[in-house]
């Protein structure tokens, strides 16, 4: 008998409170972190990035100017970036189990990307990997809610 899962019914289930809105952040930071000991770097070689990505949109100069610092503009997203194994087939094939148990020796619950769409629309992953024959590989997807 097999058991079919329905995403928008999992992320109606996924609580993600206010207060812990970079929790989803975390879990990508922890993906690199993870990904970067499953290639086998030491600590000084491994490498993770996190960009934070604000609007651009300027305001218009019409109000009476603040005194203080001027205020940043609103954050869009974000983009973590690290130098580990990538998206190669036994992690993406874990990346579309829910509750994979893939990472659960070293303390992964195959739940973050649920945190992801809780946070954010839409999650672009371009992610650079070795094959079996150790082939540089791309693998590009756009991950949403949406079915």
């Amino acid at each position: 008998m097999g058991i079919v899962t329905n995403l928008q019914g999992r992320l109606r289930n996924t609580n993600l409170p206010y207060t812990h809105g970079l929790l989803p952040l975390f879990e990508a930071v922890v993906n690199s972190i993870h990904a970067i000991e499953e290639a086998g770097l030491s600590s000084g070689s491994g490498k993770i990035t996190v960009e934070i990505i604000r609007d651009r949109q300027q305001a218009l100069g019409f109000a009476a100017k603040k005194k203080g610092p001027e205020a940043s503009k609103d954050i869009l997203g974000f983009r973590v970036t690290d130098n580990g194994i990538g998206f190669n087939d036994p992690n993406m094939e874990s990346f579309l189990t829910l509750d994979s148990e893939y990472k659960s020796g070293i303390g992964g619950r195959g739940v973050g990307r649920l945190l992801w769409l809780k946070a954010f629309r839409k999650i672009i992953v371009n992610s650079t990997y070795s094959d079996d024959k150790e082939n540089l590989k791309l693998r590009t997807f756009t991950f949403t809610a949406l079915a």
